[in-house]
């Protein structure tokens, strides 16, 4: 039997070791912290399906001069960084034209098409289904301008079989009557849906799991070796050997690489959130993102979560909250809001590639050595779709050609 080593315990890694169990194999899952901790702990916890518009596009490209001032809450470029991310924003200006963007779109469209079913399939089989939230979630715009900027990702929607509908300002007053704010327009993508508490589900997983012989250990990873016999994984409390290894640590993924000696393809996006505690007569029943200042409100377990966009940053730096400390009045001025519960906004990092395509699949000329990051503001979404992918991949199936689009051989 191969003993296969899965390193990073958020969702895209918990669900490669849990995929690589049900197909019989040896399975250790390692991470420094406990599953569901880091970036999957702090999303707006949105399965995603409708994620299929890559960041790297034409739009963007001729927004980048304003963007990089600073001064639109939905981005923010930490200047000092950016000598090192000038590699990285070559490729991605390189993917900012039509031909790239189509490719991109089919390619997430083929990635995301079975992503809710896939999470449905394991809330159910982890008893985790009571935390799905099946109400959709809603695109909101404050003018008539910015809804018809969106004609072309409305097309792709529709091409691509996203659900969704568009709503007026009377509509959307219907779906959340509560809101402050009002805007023009709307897309409920009414597929969409959420889960109001990403860590728990996280963890739930990790129990099916283990459930079906799976091991999980705890250790901060310094380095993996390629050995006679396959891989050997070293952590400050021990060496691990397997046939095979899959590296699944998100925004880390690329310093572990680096033993190995493989360059660094992604950039660190931070995000933030801050939890606000709901007022129990004007609840928030759906995740909603107000398009124009960037920031997403999402009812969850553990009270209402707002988390920022996009901030382009080293992983190292200290934390620069400047992007959602100036969206708390906007956060304010768009829904009642009780008490603010975090003294100060949690913070992660999302891997992000520059043609916005996930990592998945065997690395060039080190057999045994799996790549599975850089899902962007994707891991959550794409978790069970991306371990089905690998443990199919490592159990022998074929790639087929439209897998091809997301192999770690399209930057060697």
């Amino acid at each position: 039997m191969k003993k296969i080593i899965v390193a990073g315990a958020g969702f895209v890694g918990v669900c490669c070791a849990l995929e690589l169990a049900k197909k019989g194999f040896d399975v250790t899952l390692v991470d420094r912290n406990q599953p569901g901790e880091e970036a999957s702990f702090g999303n707006a916890g949105i399965i995603c399906n409708s994620g299929i518009h890559p960041l790297a596009s034409t739009t963007i490209k001729h927004q980048l001069p304003s963007l990089a001032t600073n001064r639109d809450t939905r981005f923010r470029l930490h200047w000092p960084h950016f000598p090192s991310l000038l590699p990285w924003l070559g490729q991605f200006l390189g993917n900012c034209n039509d031909t790239a963007n189509s490719h991109g779109t089919a390619a997430l469209s083929y990635l995301l098409r079975h992503s809710v079913s896939h999470h449905r399939e394991l809330l159910h089989e982890s008893n985790a289904i009571r935390y799905l939230n099946d109400t959709g979630w809603l695109r909101l715009y404050r003018d008539d301008a910015g809804f018809e900027d969106t004609k072309e990702e409305r097309l792709r929607y529709e091409r691509n079989g996203v659900s969704f509908r568009i709503v007026n300002a009377q509509d959307i007053a219907e779906l959340e009557p509560h809101l402050i704010r009002q805007y023009a327009k709307g897309i409920w993508l009414d597929g969409t849906p959420t889960v109001t508490n990403p860590s728990a589900v996280c963890k739930a997983y990790t129990a099916l799991f283990i459930s079906l012989g799976g091991t999980f250990k705890q250790g901060t990873i310094s380095h993996i070796t390629q050995t006679r016999s396959g891989w050997e994984l070293t952590t400050q409390e021990e060496n691990m050997a397997s046939t095979d290894i899959v590296v699944a640590m998100g925004a880390s993924s690329p310093l572990l690489l680096k033993t190995t000696k493989l360059k660094n393809r992604i950039a660190i996006e931070r995000g933030y959130h801050y939890l606000y505690q709901p007022l129990a007569n004007k609840p928030l029943t759906r995740s909603i993102i107000d398009t124009h200042a960037g920031f997403v409100l999402t009812p969850m377990e553990m009270g209402i979560r707002a988390t920022s966009a996009v901030e382009l940053v080293a992983k190292h730096t200290r934390p620069t909250p400047r992007q959602i400390n100036a969206l708390i009045p906007e956060i304010q001025n768009t829904f009642p809001l009780g008490k603010q519960l975090l003294d100060k906004p949690w913070m992660g990092h999302r891997p992000s590639t520059p043609d916005s395509l996930p990592i998945i699949g065997p690395t060039p000329h080190r057999d045994g050595l799996w790549q599975a990051f850089g899902h962007g503001h994707l891991g959550l979404t794409l978790g069970p779709t991306t371990g089905k992918w690998i443990a199919d991949t490592i159990s022998g199936k074929p790639i087929d050609a439209q897998q091809k689009a997301f192999l770690p051989e399209r930057f060697e």
